[in-house]
């Protein structure tokens, strides 16, 4: 202190490579200073000076450095998009034991308690309803060589010039049902896919890519015994394990949005993704909820889907409350159940004009009976009378022939001279 005046080196509060705490120390011993220093005036002087640095430094916590501030890592996002279908797979065969894999894929996502499937019942009508969120009633796929009537997620994608796959056990033909995509591949069996998926995977990068594995479903086909189905479903887990083993080996695996589901019968549905939950077990759901929950994810628009978004299978997030997310199911459920309840008063007003106009038939048709049953009745006494007519005419033509014999007998007897 000089003449009353305090003044600060280069370690004082104007230093730079200090921390705020030790400037908070400093600014205390000023303020003592301030207190026993001599004279009102000085005192007052120092405090205008003194008590903004005071102040300012006051919020700043204890130990926090200006050189120790570092921003948050951004969670990961999702950049890829891998969709697998095992033809035949069932939910109660996925268990830790028989599906090592995709319980895992269960246990760091979310998995759906029970999915209802599609009407027929066919691996292609399954299938295209996964891919486009509809039902077989509005793609149009019932069996081998049909084609979606709709669009499908591929197709959607290719028009934004987006990189797509499609991996197919089997021939070219069996890979109509999943519409078409920016690349096709075929093999003759689970494990040559996964080889040339992974090959492609290495090569191009793609965004989505669709996997159809039909191992249990050849097995149900050619109808084997259940000893073949498990080890056949135990076989394509294991192929996803493979997947699964380069997704972790090229660090891809926290930024793939993974999706395995089945076709026929009770097929499961599990989700892993950033934006997901993990370890999560949802209420039932539809295979036709596949395409828009995926859509959604994409930015993409499918307008004709049947289908909800799974929005309760979605983490919470600083823009996104889960009551937000759930509000948003609730939303979309209550929709549907309306859609359902007008459908469904549309098929009770149809069934009552079906029940009517089967009445009216009914009707139609007893009238026509009795109406047929009284023409016959009437040609049955016409043709009665016919008879009678007949016999009687045969009978006056009988006793007509007597009287003229009789009259040719009398008449002979009389005008005759001899007999």
């Amino acid at each position: 202190m000089r003449n009353g005046i305090i003044f600060f080196g280069g370690n004082g509060a104007q230093g730079t490579r200090h921390g705020r705490h030790k400037r908070r120390r400093l600014s205390v011993i000023m303020v003592k200073v301030i207190i026993l220093s001599g004279g009102r005036e000085m005192r007052v002087s120092l405090a205008l000076i003194i008590l903004p640095l005071f102040f300012w430094l006051l919020p700043c916590p204890a130990g926090a450095t200006e050189t120790q501030v570092e921003e948050a890592k951004p969670p990961p996002r999702t950049e890829r998009f891998i969709l697998i279908v095992v033809d035949g797979l069932t939910n109660e065969c996925v268990g830790a034991t028989t599906t090592p894999n995709i319980s895992g894929i269960g246990a760091a996502g979310v998995r759906v308690e029970r999915v209802s499937g599609v009407m027929p019942q066919t691996s292609e009508a399954a299938l295209a309803s996964i891919v486009t969120g509809v039902g077989p009633a509005r793609h149009g796929v019932r069996g081998p060589g049909d084609k979606p009537r709709v669009v499908t997620l591929a197709s959607l994608l290719a028009r934004r010039e987006t990189a797509t796959a499609l991996f197919v056990t089997g021939r070219e033909k069996d890979c109509s049902a999943a519409g078409r995509a920016g690349k096709l591949v075929t093999a003759p069996d689970d494990a040559g896919l996964v080889d040339r998926a992974i090959d492609y995977l290495r090569e191009v990068n793609p965004y989505f890519v669709t996997l159809v594995l039909r191992g249990p479903g050849a097995v149900l086909a050619k109808g084997g015994s259940g000893q073949e189905y498990r080890e056949a479903v135990t076989a394509a887990d294991a192929q996803i394990g493979r997947l699964l083993s380069y997704l972790y080996g090229s660090r891809t695996f926290e930024t793939s949005f993974l999706c395995v589901t089945g076709t026929t019968r009770d097929p499961p549905l599990i989700l892993k993704a950033p934006e997901l939950k993990a370890g999560v077990i949802l209420p039932p759901a539809a295979l036709t909820d596949v395409a828009p929950t995926l859509a959604y994810f994409m930015g993409v628009n499918l307008p004709e889907a049947e289908g909800l978004v799974l929005w309760n299978a979605l983490a919470q997030t600083t823009d996104q409350s889960e009551a937000y997310l759930l509000e948003l199911r609730v939303r979309d459920l209550s929709q549907a159940l309306f859609a359902a309840r007008e459908e469904n008063l549309r098929f009770l007003r149809e069934r009552a004009a079906v029940q009517r106009e089967k009445e009216k038939m009914a009707r139609l048709q007893r009238d026509m009976g009795q109406l047929v049953s009284s023409r016959e009745e009437h040609i049955l006494r016409l043709t009665r009378t016919i008879m009678w007519l007949k016999a009687a005419m045969v009978l006056i033509l009988g006793l007509s022939g007597l009287g003229y014999l009789y009259e040719y007998r009398v008449l002979r007897r009389r005008f005759l001279l001899f007999k």
